[in-house]
């Protein structure tokens, strides 16, 4: 925060983010912004995490997903990360492959004693 949100709306309109971001510089310090990020919040994850992202996303920029699995590594967290030179919808013939890797992730944590 703030560019998660600016960064779609300055798609459509650079002048409306611009409008924004002073909008937001007005409201909030920057020392505001990271109770606002998820990123500054990984202290609070305690169990593994899967990540997918294709590398044709254009609707959620790649390098976020970059940024945020260095941090959780930096964070201790365990987690497995997938990348797919795919859209953001996994469209373009990964969406199963995705959909089948959290099947075996999440299995993982069942139970099956039970």
């Amino acid at each position: 925060f703030p560019e998660s949100t600016l960064y779609f709306v300055r798609k459509r309109s650079t002048t409306i983010a611009a409008n924004m971001l002073k909008d937001i510089e007005n409201e909030y310090t920057n020392q505001d912004y990271s109770a606002f990020s998820a990123i500054e919040h990984l202290k609070y994850i305690n169990i593994p995490i899967i990540l997918h992202h294709g590398t044709e996303d254009d609707s959620v920029p790649y390098q976020w997903s970059l940024d945020l699995m260095a941090a959780m590594k930096k964070a201790g967290i365990k987690y497995t990360f997938h990348s797919y030179q795919d859209d953001h919808n996994f469209a373009k013939g990964y969406f199963y492959t995705v959909l089948a890797r959290d099947v075996a992730f999440f299995k993982k944590f069942i139970n099956t004693s039970e």
